[in-house]
C-alpha cells in the first residue's frame, strides 16, 4: 500500500513539474516578450568587430542608423559610439567614433497606381494590368468598374497583364474570379505561424461567390520571368 502511494506521489510531482515548465514557457512567450535586458550581452560603450571593404561601410551605416538596437543591448546611445576596425592583412587597428543618428523610415515613392485598365470597343478586348497584388478597396472598385466597362463595351475577350508583378496578396485572384463563370476553385496549402503555433491549411475547393457582372468570354493571362508568388497563383487559379 505504501509503495502504491509513493508511486502516485512521484507521478504527481512529474506531472506538476512538466505543467509548471509549460506554463512558464507560455508566460514568457505570450505575456512577457522582450522584458528586461538581454542577459547574454554586457553593457559596453565600445563595439569590437572585424570588417573590411564595402562590408565594413555597409555595416557601419547600419549601426549608425539603428540606435534602438544598440540601446536594447545596453549601449549608451546618448554619446558617441566608438568603433574598432582591424585590418586583416597587417593586424593594425583604427578607432573611429560615430554620433548616432535618428532612425528614419524611408517611404516608397509611388509614381503610378498598381493597376490600370482599358477597353477597346473596336477590337472587343479589355486589358487589365496588375503591377502588384494588393487586395484593398481601390482594387475591388477597379475590378467592378473594369468588368462593367467590358460588359457595356461588348468586349468578347479580357487580357490580364501580370508581367513584372512581384506578387503580394493572393486574395486578388479570389476577387478576380468572382467576375468569371466559375463555380469553385482550388485553394492551395499554406503554413502560417502564430507565435509558437504553426497552423497548416490543407488544399481544398473554395466556392466562388460570383459578382453581379459575370464575364463569360475568353480570358488570357500574360506572365513573364519576372512574375512571382501571388501573380503566378492567380494564373494557376484562372486555369
Amino acid at each position: 500500500m505504501k509503495k502504491k502511494w509513493v508511486k502516485h506521489i512521484r507521478i504527481f510531482l512529474c506531472v506538476f513539474a512538466v505543467c509548471t515548465m509549460a506554463l512558464y514557457g507560455a508566460w514568457r512567450i505570450w505575456l512577457d516578450p522582450y522584458r528586461g535586458k538581454v542577459s547574454t550581452f554586457e553593457q559596453s560603450e565600445k563595439l569590437d568587430t572585424f570588417l573590411s571593404g564595402m562590408q565594413a561601410a555597409e555595416d557601419l551605416e547600419f549601426i549608425i542608423n539603428r540606435s534602438d538596437y544598440l540601446a536594447f543591448v545596453g549601449i549608451n546611445i546618448g554619446q558617441e559610439v566608438e568603433i574598432l576596425l582591424e585590418r586583416q592583412d597587417d593586424g593594425s587597428t583604427i578607432n573611429k567614433a560615430f554620433t548616432l543618428q535618428e532612425n528614419a523610415i524611408a517611404t516608397p515613392v509611388v509614381t503610378e497606381p498598381f493597376y490600370s485598365y482599358s477597353v477597346d470597343r473596336a477590337s472587343g478586348v479589355g486589358i487589365f494590368t496588375l503591377r502588384q497584388c494588393i487586395f484593398d478597396k481601390p482594387y475591388k472598385t477597379a475590378l467592378k468598374d473594369f468588368f462593367t466597362s467590358v460588359r457595356d463595351g461588348g468586349a468578347h475577350s479580357v487580357i490580364v497583364d501580370l508581367r513584372g508583378n512581384p506578387g503580394g496578396d493572393s486574395l486578388v485572384a479570389n476577387e478576380f474570379l468572382r467576375y468569371l463563370p466559375v463555380e469553385s476553385y482550388q485553394v492551395g496549402s499554406s503554413t502560417a505561424r502564430f507565435g509558437p503555433v504553426i497552423w497548416k491549411n490543407q488544399p481544398r475547393r473554395q466556392r466562388n461567390q460570383q459578382a453581379e457582372c459575370v464575364f463569360s468570354g475568353n480570358v488570357y493571362v500574360l506572365t513573364g520571368t519576372d512574375s512571382f508568388s501571388a501573380a503566378k497563383d492567380k494564373y494557376k487559379k484562372d486555369e
